[in-house]
């Protein structure tokens, strides 16, 4: 039982976060006139992705680097303790990835 919950969470996320990305891709070659509804579109998905339990600590970082768009950058403290909270769960990821033996 709970694997079938494990799985329909890992697809629920997989289907929310494709079609961010889809939307991200339309968006990239859009022209003039369809910027407006495309980015309204994207807003509504990335709710919607963050709305989304993260299924993994990879998706967990997706949701905060959406987050902290553009709040990354700078000398401001803040900006440094983002940039050094996305660094800890990159680096967490990885050692989990080593100790599992998996490469993505």
């Amino acid at each position: 039982m709970a694997t079938n919950a494990t799985n329909a969470r890992h697809q629920e996320w997989e289907r929310a976060f494709n079609k961010l990305t889809e939307l991200d891709a339309k968006l990239a070659q859009c022209q003039p006139h369809e910027r407006d509804a495309l980015e309204r579109a994207h807003a509504e998905q990335e709710e919607d992705v963050l709305d989304t339990s993260a299924p993994s600590l990879t998706a967990l970082l997706i949701k905060l680097e959406l987050l902290f768009n553009g709040q990354l950058e700078g000398l401001h403290p803040d900006a440094e303790y983002r940039r050094l909270v996305i660094e800890d769960l990159s680096g967490l990821i990885e050692e989990t990835r080593d100790l599992i033996g998996e490469r993505a």
